[in-house]
């Protein structure tokens, strides 16, 4: 009898341990996106030319999102050290949790050795997917790739999902008609304390333009997050074989379609185009069956398009242009440098330099040359400032400001921005709109992206100027969430002309791919890829046994997502209001695919 009880008993504490592992996943994907929380965060910046002297902020999306994914992320250690030590876990030797382990392993190095350590560890302001963040996506990933997963679980994590999805989308379906539940009196209790009731609104952020942010944000983590979201309920909805069911899979399709037009996100709408296509080719089968019923789907869909292109005054399709509109306008103003007393400034045709003879407190002695020759200013407008008879220097004029400190500072106007300059320490710094001074130098960008700058509503701009830094810490980065510490963004003429300011802190690097390899280097980026080129070998012979069609509405919700994210992480960047649910998503799939390929299961 003894020998009897001994496998019933370790069967049980696998089977519980196992149901420990699927509740936290189904709170990971259920609840944390819908965090919302104001918090005052300490965070300084004084070592950065963009310091605004401002070191107390207040946060409303990602903070409170990123201390759950911690709690989630110790949770899921302990829960993977139980199934080792009662080895429901036989070794990490497979290639998914070593590839995983070696990439944690490489985001604890950069971290270590980041540009700024303070900031790898705890995250940047708004964004907080430092070291601790990235290691508990990890640990989640290979809990969720741990776990038996079999119909009944993923069904019951599906319908968890789904309540989160009609949250979210109900959310947004107010916001998109000017009606934002989080700025209504009964809610403010619940989001922030007494002591900081006035912060309020910081949750205002995009309810007065009607954009779609739910509780994610931003819009274009909205689209990001449905292309994770979309796929599972429309499979769930051509799979479901009771009427009643399906009619409610596809309403939740169509609401969360609604969504992501309404959230004018272009990256989340390229990654569904995508995701789409794989959808079409792969469910071809059950799609002719039901042709009426995707007929019917599918009109709706475009009725939803029409709506919100409609009441929106064609923003949807004039922001889905922007993709690939080029940077084809000849701006005047090329470039400002510093060179010890003199000011280069590169304009269409040439080149003004200010040569600057000497300065006292109220007074400067300068000399203009342009391509080299000596000029005189034309004369002095009604405004007080110096102007110049050549055509290409046309709109530009020289003129004195006086700041805080009373003195004159030599000041350039070019495109309708000032530039002033005023000595520090015996050096000629330019005084930035931050208040603070510093030299201006040439800033690198690559060259293929040039006057492609506007491409995707300025990705190519931040592309072209963050593609360059990889070279000098290709292997391990600059440490995770570094990127807005290591951008230029002393690059004020660039910024000018995508962005039509110079103050603003570009704090992302709108791809997925090209994060990565700043913030944790190209090896972190190798096992990344490893992974995804593991799921498409496994997808390829799953496909193989099943004559090149998907096998069932799992496989078909989790590859299209998977399809679709991909995708629109061309556009994208890690974030801790999608990443969750994308890890998640990642490891079930992963898991699955092992087991209905006729490998060994992963447990």
């Amino acid at each position: 009898m003894g020998k009897k009880h001994k496998p019933q008993k370790a069967f049980q504490l696998d089977t519980h341990l196992d149901t420990y592992a699927f509740w936290l996943i189904a709170i990971t994907i259920g609840l944390i996106p819908l965090l919302i929380r104001i918090v005052p965060v300490e965070f300084s910046t004084t070592d950065f030319v963009w310091d605004t002297g401002q070191t107390l902020t207040y946060d409303t999306y990602s903070y409170i999102k990123a201390n759950a994914i911690k709690i989630v992320g110790i949770l899921s250690c302990i829960l993977l050290g139980l199934k080792l030590f009662y080895k429901q876990v036989k070794s990490f030797r497979d290639i998914i949790p070593l590839t995983m382990l070696v990439s944690m392993v490489i985001v604890i190095f950069a971290t270590l050795s980041a540009f700024n350590t303070t900031v790898a560890f705890n995250g940047f302001i708004e964004r907080y997917e430092g070291m601790w963040v990235l290691l508990s996506y990890g640990v989640i990933f290979l809990l969720a790739y741990s776990v038996q997963w079999e119909q009944k679980r993923i069904n019951t994590l599906f319908n968890v999902f789904w309540v989160t999805n009609i949250i979210l989308s109900l959310i947004g379906l107010g916001q998109a008609f000017g009606h934002d539940i989080f700025l209504s009196e009964a809610l403010r209790p619940l989001l922030t304390s007494f002591k900081i009731d006035q912060q309020i609104a910081m949750v205002k952020t995009y309810g007065d333009t009607n954009f779609v942010s739910q509780t994610l944000y931003h819009y274009n983590y909205v689209g990001f997050f449905i292309t994770l979201s979309f796929p599972v309920f429309l499979s769930m909805a051509l799979y479901q074989k009771s009427l009643k069911l399906r009619i409610m899979y596809a309403l939740t399709a169509l609401l969360i379609l609604f969504n992501l037009f309404a959230s004018t996100a272009r990256g989340g709408m390229v990654g569904l185009i995508v995701g789409m296509v794989v959808f079409l080719i792969f469910n071809r089968n059950l799609i002719i069956k039901n042709s009426k019923a995707v007929a019917i789907l599918l009109i709706v869909g475009i009725m939803c398009f029409g709506a919100v292109e409609a009441f929106s005054g064609g923003l949807v399709s004039s922001r889905i242009k922007q993709i690939f509109a080029s940077n084809d306008t000849a701006y005047q103003l090329q470039g400002i440098a510093i060179d010890d007393d003199i000011i280069k400034v590169s304009v269409t045709g040439g080149e003004l330099d200010i040569i600057v003879r000497s300065q006292t407190e109220n007074s400067w002695d300068f000399d203009f040359t342009f391509n080299g020759e000596p000029i005189k200013y034309g004369g002095i407008n009604d405004e007080s400032k110096m102007y110049f008879d050549q055509p290409e220097l046309h709109d530009m004029f020289v003129f004195y400001t006086v700041y805080d400190d009373g003195q004159y500072h030599l000041t350039l106007q070019a495109e309708n921005v000032m530039w002033p300059f005023n000595y520090i320490d015996g050096k000629l710094m330019y005084r930035n709109a931050y208040g603070n001074y510093e030299a201006l130098n040439d800033v690198d960008s690559a060259a293929f992206l040039a006057g492609h700058e506007n491409l995707g509503s300025a990705r190519g701009y931040i592309w072209s100027r963050a593609l360059p830094l990889i070279s000098d810490h290709a292997l391990l980065g600059y440490g995770p969430d570094n990127f807005a510490l290591i951008f230029p963004q002393n690059d004020y003429i660039g910024k000018l002309h995508v962005y039509q300011t110079t103050n603003m802190v570009v704090d992302k690097a709108h791809n997925l791919y090209l994060q990565i390899t700043l913030s944790t280097g190209i090896l972190s980026l190798i096992c990344f890829l490893v992974l995804i080129v593991v799921l498409l070998v496994r997808w390829f012979k799953r496909l193989y046994q099943n004559a090149f069609v998907f096998s069932d509405v799992y496989e078909s919700a989790l590859m299209v997502a998977m399809a679709s994210y991909f995708t629109a992480a061309l556009f994208n960047d890690s974030t801790v209001h999608v990443s969750p649910v994308f890890w998640v998503f990642f490891g079930i799939i992963l898991s699955y695919l092992k087991s209905k390929t006729g490998a060994a299961n992963p447990k």
